[in-house]
């Protein structure tokens, strides 16, 4: 399927974080909580999917995809209460949780999940398109202050391009069953 249009030209090509800091607060406050509860752990947390295609759009995305490379559950037990959410799970044996915000704001909900596969490249390729098959990782974003790609932005499946492009393409035959959100 293709989109309408060329989008090269509007797309801003990067991910500035003080403009992330200045839209999405509840972003920064998931980093530094990502940060105190991984030290000295290995885990790592990705933002993924639709927030990311949104930004890279000049969108403002109303939710925030995230993969989690740990305990997901504690993790996100932890989260909600350091954000003041009630959280829930989607799919408990899929280790798919969904927080939601008590007052309104910038974002709707946040889901975290486990990484399908033993990395971040596995897990996005196993997204229903590639334009939400985007990651990178949150705590290496806030270090390094942005995102160009081909620097931290994670793009196994060229969503990038398709995105530039105007395209839409499966990440997989199957995907869109696999990947229902």
């Amino acid at each position: 399927m293709r989109v309408r249009g060329n989008l090269r030209d509007m797309l801003p090509g990067r991910i500035d974080i003080t403009d992330l800091k200045k839209k999405f607060p509840d972003l920064h406050r998931v980093a530094e909580f990502a940060r105190g509860a991984m030290a000295g752990a290995r885990g790592k947390l990705y933002i993924t999917g639709g927030f990311l295609r949104d930004l890279l759009l000049d969108r403002t995305p109303r939710e925030i995809d995230l993969v989690f490379f740990g305990e997901v559950e504690d993790f996100t037990a932890g989260l909600a209460a350091n954000l003041g959410c009630s959280y829930f799970a989607l799919d408990a044996g899929r280790g798919v949780y969904r927080l939601l915000p008590r007052k309104a704001g910038s974002i709707s909900h946040l889901d975290i999940t486990t990484p399908r596969g033993d990395t971040i490249t596995e897990d996005l390729s196993q997204r229903d398109f590639t334009i939400n098959a985007l990651g990178v990782d949150l705590i290496s974003l806030y270090e390094e202050g942005e995102v160009r790609p081909g620097q931290l932005l994670v793009d196994t499946t060229g969503g990038y391009r398709d995105l530039t492009e105007g395209r839409i393409r499966l990440c997989r035959k199957g995907g869109l069953e696999d990947d229902p959100l």
